[in-house]
């Protein structure tokens, strides 16, 4: 299989656009914020229980990464906002992700370079 050159160009300029806004961050990471887009596009109320099954990791890792996204991370530090956890009005334990508009034009960009 030959590679291509354009879309190996477009990948790298991509992550050079996420390590230019978020700084290093594992790819891991970035999957599960793309995995919570593509939910939220497609399903009123995701969980991270359903976004762990989804990437085929552990619900706590699916967790801690999201928490990046958020207002206050896991580490107790300012988070960047992409992401916000709604409680279930029925289980008040379960947690609904929602990407925020400031998410979403992330997310644009990014996806964008693609093109």
């Amino acid at each position: 299989m030959e590679l291509d050159k354009v879309k190996v160009r477009k990948l790298k300029q991509t992550l050079q656009a996420v390590h230019k806004e978020l700084g290093d961050m594992p790819l891991m990471q970035l999957t599960v914020l793309l995995a919570a887009a593509e939910a939220d596009l497609y399903k009123e109320n995701t969980d991270s229980k359903t976004i762990a099954k989804d990437l085929n990791i552990s619900a706590s890792s699916t967790s801690r990464h999201l928490s990046q996204y958020t207002d206050w991370t896991w580490l107790k530090r300012p988070g960047v906002e992409f992401v916000e956890q709604r409680k279930d009005r029925v289980d008040g334990r379960r947690r609904f992700i929602h990407i925020t508009n400031k998410g979403n034009k992330f997310i644009a960009k990014i996806t964008k370079l693609l093109d």
